[in-house]
């Protein structure tokens, strides 16, 4: 998955999907208005060169998450509060920490290899 080789629309569904999110949590991920988050979705509009940085650095993310967990698992893995977090679920810790997105890479990196639960 990649932003520079599939059309938008599907870029953007996809990207909710893996992270089992809303129109409203991705735009809060990302820095920008929910509005703009359909409009991308409905080929409305186009996002500028930061929000393209900005979905790159989820698509890292989801590829994290997708290499340490199954679909499925990686969805509740998000939405469960973390110890490594202070209690915040990682989705939050997302939306919230301007650093969140790598933040939560490092705590795959530390999952996948055997360091933290």
């Amino acid at each position: 998955m990649t932003v520079l080789h599939m059309p938008i629309t599907k870029e953007i569904k996809q990207v909710r999907a893996s992270l089992g999110c809303s129109q409203e949590i991705l735009a809060d991920i990302i820095g920008i208005g929910t509005r703009t988050i359909a409009r991308w979705e409905h080929n409305e509009s186009y996002p500028h060169q930061l929000a393209i940085e900005k979905l790159k650095r989820v698509e890292k993310l989801i590829q994290k998450l997708l290499g340490v967990f199954q679909q499925k698992e990686a969805i509740e893995w998000l939405n469960t509060s973390n110890q490594s977090l202070e209690g915040r679920t990682p989705l939050k810790e997302i939306m919230y920490n301007g650093e969140g997105i790598e933040k939560i890479i490092n705590l795959l990196g530390a999952i996948e290899w055997g360091i933290v639960t």
